[in-house]
């Protein structure tokens, strides 16, 4: 197997991913980002091959049933893996070269025909996106009159909900339900839908000129306002996906939000889970849709 995919100004080849022939399901939400293009800025390909990871562990998330490591190793690259929790076993294992070019899946026990293994890049691909000069929020984000507004908020903090009813009474689009990817083409910042867009699973395969950065905060009352410039940064950094353990990555990153900042405006939003949340905020953002 070998498809290309288009994710916003990146190309990517997905080649020999272990999938199930005769219901290859594991890819379907990249299928809608498939391209004619064939030359690839990222390859990722299946070659199974145990590493026994010889670098630095920069990064350990613990779940209920697994535990995620990531590994910087000698030679620049970077080794993420998947373990069980009850044994250590190994699940699901990707090594990315140096320069990000290259992606092998080099373990996949997880018996998802290639599901568990392809929803599991979204650890790795916005990092590699970043290297492109790709800036991506922790949010969602949204298409509204042919404007693309993100939303970010910690998990559990409402955004998707507040995306929804969005959806539901201003006819809005949600391109991607948990992570906001977007570029600068032509001194305009574009957000684009992808298809790792978390467990609210919802993204559309569109292109939008964003107009605005919201901060969502649950509150017991609506309220928006434009934010002020002192507390910006502070409130929209933690929402930044970055690898915070590679310097230079770190720095293109602050770099690139340097240039978005400049450019985009902020919202604060304390809101409710009503509809009314929903007036509140467009009329925050008039002037800028």
């Amino acid at each position: 197997m070998k498809k290309f995919y288009k994710i916003g100004p990146v190309t990517l080849l997905l080649q020999d991913f272990p999938t199930n022939n005769i219901y290859p399901f594991a890819l379907w939400k990249a299928d809608a980002y498939t391209t004619a293009e064939t030359e690839p800025d990222i390859t990722i390909s299946y070659t199974p091959e145990l590493i026994v990871p010889n670098g630095e562990c920069v990064k350990t998330e613990r779940s209920l049933f697994v535990v995620r490591r990531t590994f910087v190793m000698p030679d620049g690259g970077m080794l993420w893996q998947q373990e069980d929790t009850e044994n250590g076993n190994v699940i699901l294992q990707f090594i990315v070269d140096a320069e990000g070019k290259d992606v092998r899946l080099t373990v996949d026990k997880s018996e998802s025909y290639g599901m568990a293994a392809f929803e599991s890049l979204t650890f790795i691909i916005f990092y590699l996106l970043l290297r492109r000069g790709v800036l991506t929020f922790h949010g969602v984000l949204m298409e509204y009159s042919s404007k693309g507004i993100i939303i970010s908020a910690p998990s559990e903090e409402g955004k998707t909900t507040h995306a929804r009813l969005w959806r539901d009474n201003k006819n809005a689009l949600i391109l991607n339900s948990d992570r906001s990817s977007c570029y600068k083409e032509n001194d305009k910042w574009i957000g684009f839908g992808t298809p790792w867009c978390g467990t609210g699973g919802e993204n559309i395969n569109r292109n939008v000129p964003l107009k605005a950065l919201v901060i969502l905060k649950r509150g017991k009352e609506n309220r928006a306002c434009v934010m002020e410039n002192h507390k910006i940064l502070a409130e929209v950094l933690p929402h930044v996906m970055y690898p915070n353990y590679n310097e230079n990555l770190t720095d293109s990153a602050l770099s690139l939000l340097d240039e978005f900042l400049q450019q985009i405006p902020v919202i604060s939003l304390e809101c409710t889970p009503c509809a009314d949340a929903v007036d509140v905020l467009y009329d925050c953002l008039e002037g800028f849709i």
